[in-house]
């Protein structure tokens, strides 16, 4: 567990600057803003790398293999 302190802090601060920007926009705007904030911050969970490689080449870029063989 010591190994991984600041890893979980660093995922702990992602998380909480999450939230406090949501809620800061909530409280500027209206509720709804959190089921979007939260669709974001999923996909952002995924990277938004992968979202872009779907996007621009889709799922055969993510599955064809290299000339070498390797994947």
């Amino acid at each position: 567990m010591v190994r991984l302190r600041a890893e979980l802090l660093t995922s702990a601060s992602f998380v909480a600057g999450w939230a406090l920007l949501t809620w800061g926009i909530a409280e500027l705007l209206v509720w709804q803003v959190w089921p979007l904030s939260a669709g974001l911050f999923f996909l952002s969970l995924g990277g938004w790398k992968l979202l872009w490689t779907l996007a621009t080449e889709g799922l055969y870029a993510l599955t064809r293999t290299s000339r070498g063989g390797e994947r």
